[in-house]
């Protein structure tokens, strides 16, 4: 009695919310990471979040393209960071942020010299620390490091 009742009802709710949940014909990601990598000079480095990171990574390792790129996972750079100062004490854990700041900023700064460097969104973070131009929606070219106010 119950069992059933309770397997009726979900199996109402995959039927009625299946449209809503099936991503099989959802390519956008694909899509902007092959526009991403078709667009970004020879030898780019890439700095985005791990939701545009992990399509263009798919398309480097399994599909061979664009091996010359580098993508910057910010996100699994913060947890590294942020992982390093936990491990000495709650007190530098609350100055993580700066550091990864700083860090972010060391980067772009070695870097913009010697190779061409891409965010995939604007972003409040790197406004303090780089100057960029939209390329088109979802790419954009870093032209200057800033110093950061100390």
């Amino acid at each position: 009695g119950q069992g059933l009742l309770l397997f009726s009802v979900g199996f109402l709710l995959l039927a009625v919310n299946w449209s809503y949940a099936d991503r099989s014909r959802d390519w956008s990601a694909y899509q902007l990471a092959g526009y991403i990598l078709a667009t970004v000079e020879p030898d780019a480095l890439i700095i985005t979040q791990w939701t545009k990171a992990t399509p263009l990574q798919y398309m480097q390792i399994v599909e061979g393209q664009r091996l010359d790129v580098e993508i910057l996972d910010r996100g699994l750079l913060a947890l590294g960071i942020r992982d390093a100062y936990l491990r000495q004490g709650e007190a530098a854990a609350r100055v993580y942020n700066n550091a990864i700041v700083a860090h972010l900023q060391q980067i772009i700064q070695e870097q913009l010299p010697h190779r061409p460097i891409y965010i995939t969104e604007e972003d409040p973070i790197l406004d303090l620390i780089a100057c960029y131009k939209p390329i088109q929606t979802g790419l954009y070219r870093i032209t200057c490091a800033k110093p950061l106010d100390n």
